[in-house]
């Protein structure tokens, strides 16, 4: 945004909500959200200014004055509940000709109590902002569900089974079995809730209760939209739709999109699949993911680290995620192999001093010197496919002078050709003496590693 706000004669007092969870009190002359240092007078006697970096705020938050308006009504549509860092969340509306930005956004509170009149939120400073609307209230005013039909969900959530909060307390180590058989008897005798019995006794503490609460509505069942779609009551692509809208985050089609392969390399195959964010595009400071669930902040925290680039998240379909997840790994897999072979082979092709040699049968042939690097390398590539592929052999066949090297492997008892393009040509042209022997020596190598 390149808003400003200005604030002279008077100068605003203000709250930086700070990335590392802290906040910061003062007085600013200005704001200008583009700017990268905010002049932050600090004490009520302004006698003192710090220069804090932009990029270590979450949010400013410009306290009320005398004679401010009153906030917006509370159930008016269209209000955020904003997640910033630090556990911090907001109910705002979005101010009128201040759409989001790529740097930020204003909004002003709903809540009557908050000491703020109007707030700017850095993108890098919020973890997840939603429409404050229930999803199923969403799908019904949408159109894509009945009433009736809503009803017949939430019944069948109702009756998925729970986990005991006793249990993850005794889990967590927070209760042993005989305090909570005590609990549960006195539970029962007065008619109130567990938690409420744990904390009176001093058997468990709030934060305790809080925690293994939070534990619990992880493991419950499915979620409301998954119930939904189970029951045929609402399709998964409009269910995929309508958590877009109420997250605020674009929704996309994975068949009508093109996949920047290399971004798949910025994050851990194995991260991938465990996680189910699919990376989907890359710019030199964002990731752009594809996920099902933008729940999923702790997940898109830790790609964030991984990355080290801010993560722009999209919302596609759970069966399409399911889909290209492998696949896009396999093709992903396939280029990074296809580039490395490729420059060894560029390597093959333009060492010259061991192309013009004579590489004939013979003991002179049994030793390679530095400049045969290009062909190590194309030996080690060999060996790595092959241990890839499952293959128990590695077949190389001179074929003579007149046809062309063959290189094959042995899978599941089967025989077939090793397919890298070039492989074979060069092969033949640099001689299959220097390549057999660099592969016998590299097989040693690994072998040597392994007892080590």
């Amino acid at each position: 945004m390149t808003t400003e706000r200005s604030f002279a004669p008077s100068m605003a007092e203000v709250t930086l909500g700070m990335m590392d969870g802290t906040e910061r009190t003062g007085h600013l002359t200005r704001f200008v959200p583009l700017v990268p240092d905010i002049a932050l007078s600090l004490g009520a006697a302004r006698d003192g200014t710090g220069m804090v970096g932009a990029e270590k705020v979450a949010f400013v938050g410009f306290h009320k004055q005398g004679g401010d308006a009153p906030p917006p009504p509370s159930m008016r549509r269209g209000i955020l509940k904003v997640h910033a860092v630090g556990k911090r969340t907001f109910l705002v509306m979005p101010m009128e000709g201040a759409e989001p930005g790529t740097i930020g956004f204003y909004a002003k509170p709903v809540e009557p109590n908050s000491p703020f009149r109007e707030l700017f939120f850095y993108n890098h400073g919020v973890i997840l902002k939603e429409l404050n609307e229930p999803l199923g209230a969403m799908l019904v005013r949408e159109g894509h569900l009945r009433k009736t039909a809503l009803d017949k969900g939430l019944a069948a959530q109702k009756d998925q089974p729970r986990t005991p909060i006793g249990q993850i307390l005794i889990e967590q180590q927070k209760l042993d079995d005989r305090r909570l058989a005590q609990a549960t008897e006195l539970q029962q005798r007065r008619g109130a809730r567990l938690g409420e019995v744990l904390i009176e006794a001093g058997l468990a503490t709030p934060q305790d209760i809080e925690l293994a609460l939070v534990e619990q509505r992880k493991r419950t069942g499915k979620r409301i939209g998954q119930i939904l779609v189970d029951l045929k009551l609402i399709s998964e692509r409009d269910l995929s739709a309508t958590l877009a809208r109420k997250f605020q985050l674009p929704f996309i089609d994975l068949d009508a999109c093109a996949i920047d392969l290399t971004s798949v390399g910025e994050l851990p195959k194995e991260f991938i699949e465990k996680h189910k964010l699919l990376p989907v595009g890359t710019e030199p400071r964002a990731l752009t993911v594809a996920l099902a669930d933008p729940l999923a902040v702790d997940a898109i925290d830790q790609a964030r680290m991984l990355a080290k680039k801010q993560i722009s998240e999209v919302v596609v379909t759970p069966s399409q995620l399911e889909r290209y997840i492998p696949s896009t790994l396999s093709a992903a897999a396939a280029a990074a192999h296809k580039s490395e072979m490729d420059a060894i082979l560029r390597n093959l092709e333009s060492d010259e001093g061991v192309a013009g040699a004579d590489l004939s049968e013979g003991p002179e042939t049994t030793s390679v010197t530095e400049s045969d690097n290009a062909i190590i390398k194309l030996a080690n590539q060999i060996i790595i496919d092959a241990y890839r592929q499952g293959a128990s052999d590695i077949h190389i066949e001179p074929n003579g002078k007149e046809r062309g090297t063959v290189v094959r492997f042995r899978v599941d008892g089967e025989c077939g050709t090793y397919e890298s393009a070039g492989v074979d040509a060069v092969a033949s042209r640099r001689g299959v003496t220097t390549l057999r022997w660099t592969l016998d020596q590299t097989t040693q190598a690994l072998r040597r590693r392994s007892v080590s």
